[in-house]
């Protein structure tokens, strides 16, 4: 049984090694990032069997995204390998006092060439819940159309889908991003914006006014990140709020949300969809906030994600013993 399955498109991400300025930097490290395979590595960390569908090139660059993917316990199986394109990469510049400062050089990549036709009903056999971002839906017209007819797809198979809109606005423009998150907003149960996100997609309203806009369009749970100071979730008629995890620094911001994305599902997998109590959400934004604070603390998209025991330290319920 597979618990996620995710679709979309995992890059080789390169740095500079000594965090300097790209225009100076001579040397850089490798290594695979992809919000959709943040997500999954965390979670495979965490013991939970996960799935990936993508396509990437007949090259150096597709064959580490393969290598890394396997060794993290990721399901390959469904990953395409194709000699018509070249596996998307991007760099990553440290900009100290902002986020990263991110290039990408995806246009026209192997995931991005995936097609309705591609789409196989496999993908989603023997699996509990499908994982989405607009990222996905950004790379191509096609890219948005395979992912559409996976979730919907997936919602006539039993899976939940889960949706981080993970808004990028190098990959498309304002007025078409709109357009299509909202088009696939309705498709899943779980939506999972940050508050400036959620502001983008329903501007001019209250926070109150904006959760209302989304329970009209059918989605059940929503979990607002509210970065530093925490986060929300708005389900059945229940409203709750976490405190952020403490943290004294920031290393690297990158691939943060995508693994409070992942202590989110860890927990609300295993729950009844139909019966959430305000404990076992407050549990599940906890163990949330937790991850999404522990991987700000490590350079790289998601080579910090926690394992069971280190989640378990984390959250005070077991010390490991370190000496």
């Amino acid at each position: 049984m597979i618990d996620v399955v995710a679709i979309g498109e995992s890059m080789v991400l390169f740095q500079p090694t000594d965090g300097e300025k790209m225009v100076y930097a001579n040397q850089f490290s490798q290594s695979v990032a992809g919000a959709e395979t943040n997500v999954l590595i965390a979670l495979s960390k965490l013991n939970r069997p996960v799935r990936f569908i993508s396509q990437v090139g007949n090259d150096p660059f597709g064959e580490r995204v393969l290598q890394t993917l396997r060794q993290e316990q990721v399901d390959t199986t469904f990953v395409a390998v194709t000699d018509q394109a070249s596996t998307g990469i991007f760099f990553k510049e440290r900009r100290p006092l902002n986020d990263p400062l991110v290039h990408y050089y995806r246009k026209g990549s192997a995931a991005s060439r995936l097609t309705r036709k591609d789409y196989r009903s496999l993908w989603l056999k023997d699996a509990k819940h499908l994982h989405v971002t607009g990222i996905t839906a950004a790379l191509s017209e096609e890219s948005f159309l395979l992912l559409k007819e996976t979730m919907i797809a997936a919602k006539q198979f039993g899976l939940s889908i889960s949706f981080d809109p993970n808004i990028r606005f190098k990959l498309w423009d304002k007025d078409t991003a709109k357009t299509r998150l909202l088009e696939l907003l309705p498709l899943c149960d779980v939506f999972l914006p940050g508050e400036q996100e959620l502001a983008f997609l329903f501007p001019k309203l209250t926070e109150q006014a904006q959760i209302e806009a989304v329970k009209k369009q059918g989605v059940a749970v929503i979990v607002l990140k509210r970065g530093s100071r925490g986060s929300g979730c708005y389900f059945l008629d229940e409203h709750i709020e976490r405190s952020p995890f403490p943290v004294d620094q920031v290393i690297d911001s990158v691939g943060a949300g995508d693994a409070f994305t992942a202590g989110f599902l860890h927990v609300f997998l295993d729950l009844n969809k139909q019966t959430l109590t305000k404990p076992e959400m407050d549990r599940a934004l906890e163990v949330a906030n937790a991850m999404g604070a522990y991987m700000t603390q490590f350079k790289g998209d998601w080579e910090g994600a926690p394992d069971r025991a280190t989640l378990s330290e984390l959250l005070g319920e077991h010390a490991l013993t370190d000496r």
